[in-house]
């Protein structure tokens, strides 16, 4: 199966963009934990299963999308998604260096500076999170989100 990255970039950014509303306009959407339904549960295994399959083969947008699919269907607040996210990111790129290692399609000189950069970021990030809470969070995110939608676009 190939798929052009051009024709992909511009799908993910508009879906991205599709969801931002979602951000903007719903006044509780991330900012606090709430119960949900099993059969929403259940939904949210689905999800998560093409998020992460897509995380894996493609990345881009893929974090965004996992982190609504666990405010969404697992009713976390923004802060735990990201951080159930990171976990989740973690095993999806410790499979994918599993399965691309072999056919030798690794770069390490740029994931090893990149993955350094992520530990730095994630670290600076969840101490800003946890100080400033989910509202000022759900903000960033959403500036990040359209910022990115804009980029995979017109870029």
């Amino acid at each position: 199966l190939e798929i052009d990255e051009n024709v992909l970039e511009k799908i993910v950014g508009i879906l991205l963009l599709l969801l931002a509303p979602v951000l903007a306009f719903s006044k509780s959407f991330g900012l606090k934990s709430i119960q949900r339904s099993r059969m929403r549960y259940r939904l949210g295994f689905l999800a998560l299963i093409l998020v992460m399959t897509y995380n894996a083969f493609f990345g881009g947008g893929g974090g965004t999308f996992l982190i609504y699919v666990l405010v969404y269907f697992y009713g976390m607040n923004i802060i735990e998604a990201n951080a159930n996210a990171i976990y989740l990111g973690i095993f999806t790129a410790a499979t994918s260096m599993l399965i691309f290692l072999p056919a030798g399609s690794v770069n390490f000189r740029y994931g090893i500076p990149m993955s350094i950069g992520a530990v730095i970021g994630s670290r600076l990030g969840a101490h800003t999170a946890i100080g400033k809470g989910s509202e000022f969070v759900r903000w960033i995110f959403l500036t990040v989100v359209v910022a990115s939608s804009i980029k995979l676009i017109f870029f």
